[in-house]
């Protein structure tokens, strides 16, 4: 009797020289995305497809199909964070000090991947499948009032492993940033406009915080068609969206004049009150503003449409030792 596999898990595990393989033994220590709930309780697993070139001669009525290579499609996936992990990712830079900082990388700058394995066990056959020199490409961030921090990461790959090439993990995955870091950030955003100048207030009236930063990148398929080369080039603007709930609109009266951009802090922390992650964005530009409301209701939901020339920021988590461990900036 064959017994189906009945328990799944995605890690990851970084590259220690960038687009060298990593994730090759058994024994290798990996460690999670973050943290799992109702809102997050599926996984994507990885994709790819076959390209078949078609031909045909001028006497025949058939064609004959050549083998194209592999697609090796982007990979999407959503967690809980309870670490800054996906703004180093994405962004490339971070620094090693008491509250730790992240930042876009320079244009000419190189930043370690990760290896990420999906893994199906508790059944007779066993499978994975695993990405290799993976770079986040896409960051989605959706932070709202009672409900824990949301991310979803794309991630562009240079080659896909299976059973066939290693063996199945037998080390236990922890938590991303150690087996200390276990809580997620969670509830309302707290929102400070005109941060770093000299009207600087907190707008309690947003519940709601989104933002999307992508970073283009440019792929070359190997001889065999079945790897590519991945390189991440210039970030585009950030879209940051803020939803609030209010009577009066007056707050967005400097957005709207436009008469110069204005710096916004969101910051999202964990129950306790002490770790955080602070989000900093720069130059911000208004490109829409949309209105709803109930009819002869007087509060009104507001959604502030946003660009950025860019998000950097600083985190503290219960892991504040090994820093480098956790967290690898661009490669040196």
């Amino acid at each position: 009797m064959v017994d189906n596999n009945n328990t799944s898990r995605c890690v990851w595990m970084y590259e220690g020289t960038p687009r060298t393989i990593a994730l090759d033994d058994a024994t290798d220590q990996t460690y999670y995305f973050g943290l799992y709930n109702t809102e997050t309780d599926s996984w994507n697993t990885p994709e790819f497809s076959g390209i078949a070139i078609p031909s045909t001669a001028y006497n025949s009525s058939t064609p004959t199909l050549a083998d194209g290579g592999l697609s090796l499609k982007p990979f999407k996936h959503t967690w809980n964070a309870s670490t800054a992990h996906h703004m180093v990712w994405m962004l490339g830079k971070c620094t090693d000090a008491a509250t730790d900082t992240f930042e876009p990388k320079a244009y000419n700058e190189e930043q370690y991947p990760i290896d990420i394995r999906f893994e199906e066990g508790g059944g007779t056959n066993e499978r994975f499948v695993q990405l290799n020199t993976a770079f986040m490409t896409e960051l989605y961030v959706c932070m709202e009032a009672n409900k824990p921090y949301l991310v979803e990461g794309t991630f562009e790959y240079e080659s896909i492993s299976d059973n066939g090439d290693y063996n199945q993990l037998t080390q236990t995955p922890v938590n991303a940033g150690g087996s200390g870091v276990i809580a997620p950030f969670f509830g309302y955003p707290t929102v400070i406009y005109d941060y770093g100048g000299g009207g600087a207030y907190t707008l309690p009236e947003i519940y709601k915080a989104e933002f999307s930063v992508k970073c283009n990148r440019s792929v070359s398929l190997g001889s065999t068609r079945t790897t590519q080369t991945v390189y991440k080039d210039r970030f585009e603007p950030v879209d940051l969206i803020l939803s609030a709930v209010t009577q009066v609109d007056t707050f967005w009266d400097d957005f709207i004049d436009r008469a110069t951009g204005k710096e916004i802090r969101i910051t999202a922390y964990k129950p306790n009150g002490s770790y955080y992650i602070h989000h900093d964005f720069t130059n911000i530009m208004i490109t829409g503003v949309a209105r709803t409301g109930k009819i002869f209701k007087g509060y009104m939901e507001t959604k502030l449409v946003c660009k950025a020339e860019k998000v950097a920021g600083s985190h503290v988590t219960e892991n504040v030792t090994n820093h480098d461990t956790h967290y690898k900036g661009v490669v040196t």
